[in-house]
């Protein structure tokens, strides 16, 4: 019995075990030793994080038929075979019921579903926040750098980007604004703040043949 009127036992038992974390109270939740960690079905290669494990996956496992959406009007990527399953069996034909055609909205870093574009887009600045910076602005197609999403555009949307319409497009996502301070403001999301009064910067895409 100690001065504190508590057994050694007690006391113990009361403070926390070295090299482990006390137990969570009510309401609390646990950190898992990996924050968000995840592993690679292909080579079990471990990341912490769902944008780096799509990284990894795109990166040594771009021609893996089992993760990659096989509907070529769609070609949309993703981590694990089972959300490209889920994608392709589930999310295709809901997105054909709602009159999107061959286009579905699932997010390719956790899988989840959204009807449009603009609800997925929030989805990922909400979810994903990091991952905006490399999210399409007409399919909000994942495509991990700033640099393959201007490909992307320039490549994949380049009808859109060339169609006649009011507002300006981000150069960079393709992206519609109506007006040069909303441009500016959009292209902070990509890391840019260098548009003041840059005509080259602010010219109307649609007017601009992309080679």
């Amino acid at each position: 019995m100690n001065v504190t009127g508590m057994s050694s036992t007690a006391a113990r038992a009361s403070a926390p075990s070295r090299g482990r974390q006390p137990a969570a109270g009510p309401g609390q939740r646990t950190r898992p030793p990996f924050l968000e960690a995840d592993r690679c079905e292909v080579c079990d290669v471990r990341t912490l994080t769902k944008i780096g494990k799509w990284r990894h996956v795109h990166r040594e496992h771009r021609g893996d038929s089992r993760l990659t959406c096989h509907d070529f009007a769609c070609g949309r990527r993703f981590t694990n075979s089972y959300a490209r399953l889920v994608h392709e069996r589930v999310h295709h034909a809901r997105s054909a019921a709602r009159g999107n055609g061959r286009v579905a909205y699932t997010c390719e870093l956790c899988g989840t579903y959204r009807h449009g574009r603009n609800s997925l887009a929030a989805h990922v600045a909400a979810a994903h926040p990091a991952a905006m910076s490399a999210l399409c602005g007409i399919c909000a197609v994942y495509m991990g750098d700033a640099e393959s999403l201007t490909l992307h555009v320039r490549h994949v949307h380049r009808r859109d980007t060339m169609a006649t319409g009011h507002g300006l497009r981000c150069d960079l996502c393709g992206e519609r604004c109506r007006d040069p301070k909303r441009l500016r403001s959009h292209r902070r999301v990509h890391g840019v703040r260098d548009m003041v009064h840059r005509e080259h910067m602010l010219c109307d895409l649609s007017s601009v043949v992309i080679w």
